[in-house]
């Protein structure tokens, strides 16, 4: 459109400046004949023409601005239409992540629920195991001291002896016994403590790995979207320059037409005699009518204009900044956002770990108080017992 517009500016300058009316023009006043009557009528004819291009070609790019202004709101609609969609489809998949990170940590928490029980119920059947194949060996230990006892009532000469022998025997078993209770707490304490240790570094590993994947996430999310939004803005600068230099061609073509349109500007007066003077009355009134009309219609064009001017272009202005303070709050609803999820995040990892410490506090409590009350009793330490913290894989 720019390139039109300059392109019929040049042809107006090169019209004004090689003119046919401009090479005769001191012919125009030379004598008082029919021809020179016939030029004037002619001279009139071609300005009329002129006054009539001028006035078509105003309109001409009256319709071109309003064509312009029309395919501009239709673009910003379905810009607007499709950032519209863009965001509802953005919602939905964040709500999607949301449902789907919901349902894997529920479903990760009954898998290790199950784990758990599981374990545990080894765990149990293990210690079933050993408790009965001990209690077998003290039962069969026992029927063998019986034995021995019934066989000692009748050798009464060695009952002293064999019951030296028992004493000693028993106490040696029972301080095996002891022994062998304390090394088993002991290895299950330590097994139980390592494994501890390499369960938490593996939660460490994959805690570290999670955060690490939502942080890269969180940042290209941000880098796509500031993108987005910096191109936006440089679209709408760019727009905003085009309507500059468009006002201002089309101001200044508006102001040479007008100082063309006067009569007196076009050509150079010149002092005649009064005989000289040839005057039409119905020709005359013809061409004034016809130069009121054209002036009105020139006027109208150059109000239409300033309309456009004054009232499409403030309303696409604030358009325009009433998209950018939308992006702005956007970005700060978006911050916020993200910071009371990770405050939620943060308060929720804080109360998982209080719960857990209470959990071993409480469990540690029963244990000591379970032990000191066997102690009190004179009964000894109490045998391991199964750990519902301890796994088998």
């Amino acid at each position: 459109m720019e390139a039109t517009l300059v392109r019929l500016q040049r042809r107006e300058q090169h019209g004004l400046r090689h003119t046919f009316s401009r090479a005769i023009a001191a012919r125009f006043y030379a004598d008082g004949s029919l021809e020179r009557r016939r030029r004037v009528l002619a001279c009139t004819q071609r300005r009329q023409a002129r006054l009539q291009e001028r006035a078509r070609l105003e309109a001409w790019k009256s319709e071109l601005l309003r064509r312009a202004l029309d395919e501009k709101r239709e673009l910003d609609d379905k810009r607007r239409e499709r950032e519209m969609d863009r965001a509802m489809r953005r919602l939905q998949h964040m709500s999607a992540e949301v449902i789907q990170s919901a349902w894997r940590r529920v479903y990760h928490g009954m898998l290790w629920r199950r784990l758990r029980d599981n374990a545990a119920c080894l765990l149990q059947l293990a210690w079933r195991d050993f408790v009965q194949r001990r209690k077998q060996r003290r039962f069969r230990a026992t029927r063998r001291i019986q034995r021995w006892w019934r066989r000692a009532v009748v050798v009464l000469c060695v009952r002293r002896v064999w019951h030296t022998w028992q004493r000693v025997v028993t106490t040696r078993q029972n301080a095996r016994c002891r022994a062998r209770a304390w090394q088993e707490a002991r290895a299950a304490r330590c097994l139980q403590a390592q494994w501890r240790t390499y369960w938490q570094f593996i939660r460490d590993a994959a805690a570290m790995t999670l955060q690490r994947w939502a942080r890269r996430k969180t940042r290209r999310q941000r880098v796509k979207r500031l993108a987005s939004i910096y191109q936006h803005l440089q679209f709408l600068e760019r727009m905003e320059a085009s309507a500059r230099r468009l006002q201002y061609v089309i101001g200044r073509h508006a102001a040479r037409t007008r100082l063309r349109a006067v009569p007196t500007a076009a050509e150079k007066p010149r002092a005649v005699a009064a005989h000289e003077i040839c005057v039409d009355g119905t020709r005359e009134a013809e061409l004034g009518r016809t130069t009121i009309r054209l002036r009105a219609e020139i006027a109208r064009l150059e109000i239409e204009i300033a309309r456009l001017r004054n009232d499409a272009l403030p309303e696409a202005q604030a358009m325009r900044f009433d998209e950018r303070e939308r992006l702005r709050r956007l970005r700060v609803l978006e911050a916020q956002r993200l910071a009371r999820e990770s405050e939620a995040n943060a308060q929720r990892k804080r109360d998982v770990e209080e719960r857990k410490r209470r959990e071993i506090r409480l469990e540690l409590d029963k244990h000591w108080d379970l032990t000191r009350r066997q102690q009190g009793k004179g009964k000894g330490l109490e045998p391991s017992r199964p750990d519902s913290r301890f796994e088998l894989v």
